[in-house]
């Protein structure tokens, strides 16, 4: 009888243990907001555990609809790793009303993040890509006031938001993630600040294979739909022409078209760039009657394994469009 009481004490200590074991050792619960985040987090977090994506890549970011499970996945988050509001304002009051005492970081907000303005001509300056801030929290209180007052995202004197595209920007943030992650989960430190390097070198060599793609591309002539993408123009040194939509949000004015046709035959552009989450109708009427290349780029992911290799595809497919299109 003794024996089979000490057998089951020890079955059930050795239940205890091992689910003491587990709780210990579960990884901490992070959210993210678009596909391109979610590939650094996940490179970050690789062997420990996997972010929650919010906003599926194939959806535009600026105005999406929350689903119940990413408002619960937010509820229960430790802690959110998103751009911030000049992308995703919605965001920003979903997880007023949802967060609980999870950590939220906006990696636009982060020291030493290249930081460009919104280009919203017709026309772009060829020289606006080296007009660009680093943002110092030691330096910046008039930029960050400049910021809130646009957090809509749509302003036209607010920042541009797509500064994922840069490689260089990822290269900071990978940094930013592994320390925030430290700070919460400091049993595994190690892992996230040597899986942040081996990241850091692969962004290097991405970057390096990206310039070679492109040597061909600069002094060419091209217009996108929306300003998505001078980030990555200004990490490649070169620059589009301009834009069909003045932003995300806008409708596009029949004068705008008609002024984009003339732009196309006067200033002899060579390609027109559409996004898969656009409507590629309007692509059409700006095109038609003309000899203009047409490709799609994709700035987010869409039809793009999430995970730690998402980022490096992606941009590898952008410089790979850009070069084909022409």
């Amino acid at each position: 009888m003794v024996k089979v009481m000490s057998r089951i004490l020890i079955s059930v200590l050795l239940i205890w243990f091992s689910t003491a074991n587990r709780a210990l050792t579960e990884a901490p619960k992070v959210v993210v907001d678009i596909a391109p985040v979610h590939s650094l987090v996940s490179m970050v977090m690789k062997g420990v555990g996997e972010p929650t994506l919010i906003i599926p890549a194939n959806a535009s970011p600026h105005d999406y609809a929350l689903r119940p499970s990413a408002a619960k996945a937010l509820q229960n988050a430790d802690i959110i790793f998103w751009m911030g509001s000049s992308l995703t304002p919605w965001l920003d009051r979903a997880t007023t009303t949802l967060m609980k005492d999870a950590q939220m970081i906006a990696l636009l907000d982060t020291e030493d993040t290249i930081i460009l303005e919104v280009r919203d001509e017709l026309t772009f300056d060829a020289d606006h890509g080296d007009h660009e801030e680093h943002k110092d929290h030691d330096e910046n209180d008039e930029h960050k006031d400049h910021v809130s007052e646009h957090k809509d995202g749509h302003d036209h004197h607010g920042i541009d938001p797509h500064a994922w595209l840069s490689a260089k920007n990822a290269s900071v943030w990978l940094s930013v993630i592994a320390a925030h992650l430290s700070e919460i989960d400091p049993k595994n430190k190690e892992t996230y600040k040597t899986n942040a390097a081996v990241g850091q070198k692969d962004i290097t060599d991405l970057a390096t294979d990206i310039s070679k793609t492109l040597s061909g591309v600069q002094g060419r002539s091209f217009i996108v739909y929306h300003d998505a993408f001078q980030y990555f123009e200004n990490d490649f040194n070169f620059t589009a022409a301009g834009s069909i939509s003045p932003s995300d949000a806008a409708p596009v004015s029949p004068a705008r078209i008609a002024a984009i046709r003339s732009m196309i035959e006067k200033e002899g552009i060579d390609c027109i760039l559409s996004e898969p989450q656009y409507s590629q109708g309007l692509i059409q009427s700006v095109s038609s009657g003309t000899e203009v290349n047409l490709g799609i780029i994709d700035a987010i992911g869409a039809g793009i394994t999430i995970g730690p290799d998402l980022y490096d595809t992606l941009m590898r497919n952008m410089a790979k469009t850009f070069a084909d299109c022409f």
